[in-house]
């Protein structure tokens, strides 16, 4: 005697090429749910049911196949490179163009600071307009 009953067995075949989804009691709700929020997603997708079936299933493989340079031994794996007698090279001013981007900084910090101190002194005497009156 088998598990469900023949009448059910149809009904799910015919559901599956009708490219229904499958009923509940065959997917694993609890692991595709954590899966779409590991995702960042609230709703379940028919991936997230898949990628926990996979799992279920151990379909999923969990460790990849080495590259081909994995499978080289170690001291394969490098060229080896000469090496070099260190020289100090030579001092280069820094370009125009970086001495101005450090010239637009100061200037915008400068502003800043200046419309905050703005800022300040004219809520400052609102205050002290305010408490005189």
């Amino acid at each position: 005697m088998r598990g469900s009953p023949p009448a059910l067995d149809v009904a799910l075949g015919l559901k599956a090429s009708l490219g229904l989804p499958k009923p509940p009691h065959l997917r694993n709700p609890k692991r595709a749910k954590e899966l779409a929020l590991i995702n960042g997603r609230q709703q379940v997708l028919d991936s997230d049911f898949e990628q926990a079936k996979r799992e279920l299933t151990r379909e999923e493989h969990l460790t990849p196949e080495p590259t081909a340079a994995e499978k080289l031994p170690e001291e394969s794996r490098w060229e080896p490179v000469g090496e070099s007698v260190a020289k100090e090279g030579p001092k280069v001013p820094a370009p125009d163009e970086q001495t101005f981007a450090e010239r637009l900084v100061e200037e915008g910090v400068e502003d800043a600071e200046h419309d905050q101190m703005t800022r300040a002194t004219r809520q400052s005497l609102r205050r002290d307009h305010d408490s005189e009156t």
